[in-house]
């Protein structure tokens, strides 16, 4: 069960690397929908590779469809495998015999919910990685079966995180069902004290408050890189959307004259655009801005903006 891009490793892997030990007897992801222009409808990436590897598939509108539950007690599975799906009903996890296992984008007990990788980045974690679990009717609590660490970048994107952890899914997937095929769990309760939320992410989060410290912005910015994105409204009325970032050092910011500079101001420093940030933290107060997307136009390095508007005040 699965819809993104993330979900497909571990559907071919499963399809390659297990062919001989399990039989995957059925897909379920979200229905098609229109993608991009036009009105042609097209699958989720995971009904697609399922599609093309022969698998039979079926459209999930709601969960709780009487029409998915009977789909899939036909089908009689031992093993209900969800990768970036859905919260699944009472009725449905107790479907499979042996249970219903989920990977999921964060060490837990940290980083339950929709939103794990931008949590992470946006929190500025030094680490995450992976987790396999047998789900429960509470989300993200079961019982830990595997976990797999990476190390995050001090500049490293969401998008970049999400598509390291991404082609790590597969091979990680298959640790995770060889230890349930040759009984060798070893199952691990989650530490509820340590547990921290994930949520989905709305408009006012994207909304960058200049007064916060650079460090906070920095990690905002490459939190909701590649999207949501975080964005901006210039004192002029226009919108900025912000790419990617990093964080001056205190050499760099010595050369520079930062208190003629207000909250919000900018100016040019070591060929980028360096906007004013309201609280210092270790020495800098400023952000260096590497790309920005400025309002009906494409995305440019911070220092060509600038160049081309050298008073822009946020």
């Amino acid at each position: 069960m699965g819809s993104p891009d993330f979900s497909v490793p571990g559907l071919q892997e499963l399809h390659t690397q297990l062919a001989t030990e399990i039989d995957i007897v059925g897909v379920a992801s979200n229905p098609d929908k229109r993608r991009g222009r036009g009105t042609k409808t097209s699958p989720t990436p995971v009904k697609a590779k399922a599609l093309e590897l022969g698998i039979p598939t079926f459209d999930v509108d709601k969960t709780s469809d009487p029409a998915f539950h009977q789909w899939l007690n036909a089908l009689k599975p031992d093993l209900l495998v969800v990768t970036a799906f859905r919260i699944l009903p009472k009725e449905v996890l107790a479907i499979p015999s042996v249970g219903s296992i989920n990977i999921h984008a964060s060490l837990l007990p940290k980083f339950r919910g929709a939103a794990p990788i931008h949590h992470a980045v946006m929190q500025g974690e030094k680490k995450t990685g992976l987790s396999s679990f047998f789900l429960t009717k509470k989300m993200d609590a079961g019982k830990l079966i595997l976990q797999e660490k990476i190390t995050i970048g001090g500049n490293e994107t969401t998008g970049e995180v999400y598509n390291r952890l991404m082609h790590l899914s597969g091979s990680f997937l298959i640790k995770t069902l060889s230890k349930i095929l040759h009984e060798e769990l070893q199952l691990i309760d989650q530490d509820e004290s340590l547990a921290s939320p994930a949520p989905k992410l709305f408009a006012e989060h994207c909304v960058i408050d200049w007064t916060k410290s650079p460090a906070q912005i920095h990690n905002q910015i490459r939190g909701l890189s590649p999207f949501p994105g975080a964005y901006s409204i210039a004192k002029d009325g226009s919108r900025y959307n912000f790419i990617r970032s990093s964080l001056p050092t205190s050499e760099e910011l010595a050369i520079a004259n930062l208190s003629k500079l207000k909250v919000g101001e900018t100016a040019k420093l070591a060929g980028k655009m360096l906007i004013k940030c309201g609280t210092e933290q270790n020495g800098v107060s400023a952000i260096f801005i590497e790309e920005i997307k400025p309002e009906g136009k494409r995305a440019m390095s911070g220092f060509d903006v600038i160049n081309g508007k050298a008073d822009l005040v946020f």
